[in-house]
């Protein structure tokens, strides 16, 4: 599959901006990590995708940098209200339900790739981790860029795409990474 292919379908899937950069432009900072630590979306040691359980910073970024390009994504949703959770995790979960969508029409096209949300993974209600059973999902199951600690501010600026948390909008970004080349063969989920 080329990369105006990819970009098509994912324009097809709903997202709002797409592009394909090298790996090595995706820029990474640890001090993301207390974020998580900070526990503001209450999935801190309560889901099996987010830290502790996810890895160190640095696990995570050596998990990633084996890849070669990432296709990064945006949406971009209208709020009435940015303090509405509810409406900003709908937002959320809407962004990364189309992210698995095309993951999942590329993996059926037999292109396989990693997934980085732009929030936790939600693929369950409520993560396994909290009755202590094991992940129903984990061949499905993604962290999100901030687990991973990827500076997203950083990485829209280098897309050229715009990246904002204010009160009426919200622009989600995630991307999907692939070892191969310009040509993007073998997707698969983490």
């Amino acid at each position: 599959m080329v990369v105006r292919q990819v970009l098509q379908q994912a324009q097809t899937f709903g997202f709002y901006k797409a592009k394909i950069i090298n790996m090595a432009e995706v820029p990474f900072d640890s001090a993301f990590r207390k974020y998580c630590e900070d526990n503001r979306c209450g999935e801190y040691n309560a889901n099996y995708s987010c830290p502790p359980m996810c890895g160190s910073p640095e696990a995570m970024e050596r998990r990633l940098r084996v890849y070669k390009r990432a296709l990064v994504l945006q949406t971009k949703w209208d709020l009435a209200d940015y303090q509405d959770q509810a409406s900003v995790r709908k937002a959320e979960n809407s962004h990364n339900i189309a992210m698995i969508g095309l993951i999942d029409n590329m993996r059926r096209g037999g292109h396989n790739g990693v997934m980085c949300g732009a929030s936790c993974c939600s693929l369950c209600e409520a993560c396994e981790m909290r009755n202590g059973r094991p992940c129903l999902r984990s061949n499905l199951k993604f962290s999100c860029m901030s687990a991973y600690c990827i500076h997203v501010k950083k990485l829209a600026e280098q897309c050229g795409m715009e990246y904002s948390r204010d009160d009426r909008k919200l622009m989600s970004l995630d991307c999907m990474l692939s070892k191969e080349g310009i040509v993007l063969k073998k997707w698969n989920y983490q």
